[in-house]
Order: structure tokens, then sequence, then C-alpha cells
């Protein structure tokens, strides 16, 4: 159902209230005489005894539980990467220079969590061929391995795979789309699941 029956079905009932609300006024309005002489019972006398001082507690929150570590470092990763793109030279798998800060926080994040693997995954505009693209999809993601090794993450702990243009962010084919869909996504990975 679009917009129309949501407004429609609000209409009715916001319609409904407004009867309910003038039928209780009326029974309200139509009782009080009689409810207003009706006898009010004795009140019962209540015999209180002193009680001993409240003193003034503070008691603490409990902290809420940390998040599972996949969970946490998918989330700091997912954050780095909506900051900021790590860029390769045109039509190759060399990293730009200024890739290195992004990568530089992801290899910390995935440096906090040693227990946890890693799938890194390089995607490529549709423009091309597309064998072709998968290759160099592979590189880029290998590239990026590569450097995380060099920062001290151990490479069994890396995993590598070249989507090339099979999943695009972006269908159009336009320069911003192919911006968006040239791209590295990594996916954090429970332990045993490799």
């Amino acid at each position: 159902m679009g917009s129309a029956g949501g407004t429609s079905d609000r209409l009715v009932l916001g319609a409904c209230l407004v009867a309910l609300g003038v039928l209780a006024w009326f029974c309200v309005a139509l009782h009080a005489p009689a409810l207003a002489s009706a006898r009010a019972p004795a009140p019962v006398p209540t015999v209180t005894s002193p009680s001993p001082p409240v003193l003034p507690v503070h008691v603490e929150p409990a902290p809420a539980p940390p998040a599972p570590a996949p969970l946490r470092v998918q989330a700091e990763l997912d954050r780095l990467l909506a900051g900021g793109r790590i860029e390769f030279e045109t039509g190759n798998d060399r990293l730009r220079p200024d890739a290195a800060p992004l990568l530089d926080a992801v290899a910390e994040q995935l440096a906090s969590a040693p227990e946890l693997d890693v799938e890194v995954e390089g995607h490529t505009e549709s423009r091309g061929n597309p064998a072709a693209n998968r290759r160099l999809s592979q590189r880029r993601a290998q590239a990026v391995k590569n450097y995380l090794a060099a920062k001290g993450i151990a490479p069994e702990r890396i995993h590598t795979l070249g989507s090339g243009s099979t999943r695009p962010l972006v269908r159009a084919r336009t320069p911003d789309a192919d911006q968006l869909n040239r791209r590295i996504e990594f996916r954090v990975l429970a332990p045993g699941s490799r």
C-alpha cells in the first residue's frame, strides 16, 4: 500500500480516537452528580513508626559489555573506509602514497585482535575485459596484503579475493560511478571460519 493508504488509515484512527474522547467526556458529565453524592468510606487511621534515616547511596551503573572482537574490528574498518579510500595508480596494482595513512590505521585495528583473520577484496570498474579486471582486482588485494604484512600483520591472517567488476556499488557507467566501484573492502573473519 502506498503512502495515501497510510494517510487514510491514520485519519480513520484519529477520528475514532476523537469519538472515544467525546463519549468518555459525556459519560463522566452524565454520572458526575451521582458520584459526588455517593458517600466516601471513612478513612482508616494509620499508625506510622519512625523510619531509620535514609543514607544516600551512589551506585555506578555497570559498564556495557564490550562488543565481540569481530564486530568491533569490522565496525572500525567500515568507519575507516567510509572516511577515505585506498587508491591505486591507474590501471595497475601500485598503491598511491596517500593510501598509507588509511592502511596504517587498518593495520593498527588488525593488530588489536590477533586472533582474527581478514579478507581483502579488490573490485574494479566495469570498463575493460572482465577477466583482466578480475586479475587486476586480485593483484590490488595482494598489494594491500603485502602492505599490511610489512606493517607486522601475519600474512596467514590475510586472505585475498579479486572480484573484478562482478559486484559494483553503482551500476551506472559514469566517471563518478567508476571511481566508487574501484575499491578495496575488508571482511573480518571469525576465528575458525576459514
